[in-house]
């Protein structure tokens, strides 16, 4: 066997081995894989085409969670467990950049369409943040 076609085997051998290497069951190495991978609960609808390299679940496979990253096929996710928001806050997917508070909408919110937003506990109506931070008051109790 020619000193070349030795190499060129060992190159393929040593690949093989770097893209399966360190994935565990369920996963495959990719080298430009999603930045916005899914999970029993998480479908990413909006996201921003970039290379990752690592381990991603194969196909018909989600992480549990964002949590776990256990790798399980979609058809045997759990049902998602109910969110506990605070008192005055209800689930919601709102743009995150922009909670108002008594102050009003934040100086550096960013507009951004209805349809890219993010799950979470946000104040209900007729309530906004005391401050950024802070808990959900009613709108009547904001000093003016």
């Amino acid at each position: 066997m020619s000193k070349s076609l030795n190499v060129a085997l060992w190159f393929v051998f040593i690949w093989q081995i770097a893209t399966s290497q360190f994935c565990n069951e369920n996963e495959v190495r990719d080298f430009c894989g999603t930045a916005c991978e899914e999970t029993c609960w998480f479908r990413a609808e909006n996201c921003i085409a970039v290379c990752v390299d690592g381990c991603f679940c194969k196909d018909g496979y989600v992480r549990l969670s964002f949590d776990n990253n256990t790798c399980v096929a979609r058809s045997d996710c759990p049902p998602k467990p109910p969110r506990q928001c605070n008192e005055n806050q209800s689930e919601q997917c709102l743009n995150p950049y922009c909670v108002y508070t008594c102050a009003g909408k934040p100086d550096d919110c960013i507009e951004m369409p209805s349809t890219i937003c993010t799950t979470g506990c946000y104040c209900s109506e007729g309530f906004v943040r005391h401050n950024a931070t802070g808990p959900c008051v009613a709108i009547s109790e904001c000093d003016n």
